[in-house]
């Protein structure tokens, strides 16, 4: 049986600024698209760009009061698969910012079918999502002055499920699993599934070590609360 993430532990998210600009005549609008990556362990990650550049948009979860509800983990940098942080721009020292959130693709789906291909049952939860969470991003989401947000679900990048170390990067995985699997290390029981979630969200590494690290980060996440 592959393990399933039970709770989120939350952290505190830094004060946003709320936008509360008057409302001018003529606006101008920011058209921005929705991304998701579906991963292994019921992991969907969602970015926003601006529509004409492909610049990564500020995402703030607290501003988009992403914080009550329970699928959402965290945001993090965005990854290119090789180890690489994703510029928000060409030449930005900035990463593309990326949710993550977590959505129940039922038994045994982590795998996708038997070739690897994300199952279209899964697809559409993931779309469901994804459209959910622009809607929500269009509502909510800072606005420029002068301007309006127009958000829109665009696809899902992958064909096939992607591991969420390839996605999001070794330390923010550490971070994401510590989140999600924070009542298995609440009771002292992720050691029984240690092996089976480092296989799933990290691909390989030092089990014990990667464990560790694991552990320390709930640590961390329980002092901040």
């Amino acid at each position: 049986m592959k393990p399933k993430p039970k709770t989120i532990a939350k952290a505190s998210s830094p004060n946003s600024h709320k936008n509360k600009n008057k409302t001018p005549s003529k606006l101008k609008v920011n058209r921005n698209k929705v991304t998701a990556i579906v991963c292994k362990g019921e992991c969907t990650v969602l970015y926003v760009e601006g529509n004409s550049n492909g610049n990564g948009a500020y995402t703030d979860p607290e501003e988009l009061e992403l914080e009550e509800e329970d699928k959402f983990v965290s945001r993090y940098d965005l990854y290119d698969g090789d180890g690489k942080r994703i510029p928000r721009c060409p030449g930005s020292t900035y990463a593309k910012h990326c949710v993550l959130f977590i959505v129940d693709f039922g038994d045994d789906a982590n795998d996708g079918d038997d070739a690897g291909l994300i199952p279209d049952v899964i697809r559409k939860k993931v779309v469901e999502l994804g459209e959910w969470f622009a809607n929500r991003h269009q509502q909510k989401a800072k606005v420029w002055q002068n301007s309006r947000n127009v958000t829109v679900f665009f696809d899902v990048e992958n064909e096939k499920m992607k591991t969420l170390v390839d996605v999001i990067g070794y330390h923010s995985t550490v971070d994401a699993v510590a989140r999600m699997y924070s009542s298995y290390l609440e009771d002292g029981t992720f050691s029984d599934i240690a092996e089976d979630v480092v296989a799933l969200y990290f691909k390989d590494g030092d089990v014990s070590k990667v464990t560790k690290e694991i552990q320390f980060n709930h640590r961390l996440i329980k002092a901040e609360e």
